[in-house]
C-alpha cells in the first residue's frame, strides 16, 4: 500500500476564505494584464481577478497538512474553468467556499481538482472557479480527466455577450 500524499489527506477538505475587492488593486491587476479596464469604468474588477482567490485556497489548505508533507512539495497550476454569474463589484468583500473534489492523477503528476464558489452579499453567486493543480509523481492510479459527456457534434463550446 503507498503511503498518503498531502493530495490524499486534503480529499473532500472544504475550507472558507475571504478577500475584498480593492479598486486600487483591481487597476493594478488590469495595467499587468492589459485587460479589464471597461469593467473598472462600470464599478467592476477585470473579470480574471477572481484568481487572486486562488493563493488563499491553496495556503488554507497548506495549513491542513502535516508540516512533513509540505516539504518539498511544489503545487503547479494545470487547468482553469471559470463561470462567470456576475462580475465582482469594486469594494464588495468576497466570500470563497473551495473544496477538493477530486485527487488522481494529471498527466506525470498526482493533482487534486479544486471547486472554488465565489459570492458577494450583494450579488451570489458571482463566480465558480474549477481548478486542477498538480504535484508530485503520479501514483498510477485514478487518472482526472474532463468530462465531456455533456458535448454535442455541432454544439457551440461558449457563448459570450
Amino acid at each position: 500500500m503507498q503511503p498518503h500524499t498531502a493530495f490524499d489527506l486534503l480529499a473532500g477538505t472544504v475550507v472558507q476564505e475571504s478577500f475584498e475587492v480593492d479598486a486600487q488593486a483591481a487597476r493594478d491587476f488590469a495595467a499587468v494584464t492589459g485587460h479589464g479596464y471597461a469593467q473598472l469604468e462600470m464599478g467592476f474588477a477585470p473579470p480574471l481577478f477572481c484568481v487572486r482567490a486562488l493563493p488563499l485556497i491553496t495556503t488554507a489548505l497548506a495549513a491542513r497538512l502535516p508540516q512533513a508533507l509540505l516539504q518539498g512539495l511544489i503545487l503547479k497550476h494545470a487547468t482553469q474553468e471559470i463561470l462567470f454569474a456576475q462580475p465582482l463589484p469594486l469594494g464588495a468583500t468576497i466570500g470563497i467556499t473551495a473544496r477538493v473534489v477530486e485527487v488522481g492523477d494529471c498527466g506525470l503528476h498526482q493533482g487534486m481538482r479544486l471547486v472554488s464558489d465565489l459570492s458577494s452579499a450583494e450579488a451570489a453567486p458571482t463566480v465558480q472557479m474549477t481548478t486542477t493543480v498538480t504535484g508530485g509523481p503520479a501514483r498510477g492510479a485514478h487518472r482526472l480527466a474532463v468530462a465531456a459527456t455533456h458535448l454535442r457534434l455541432g454544439q457551440p463550446l461558449a457563448a459570450t455577450s
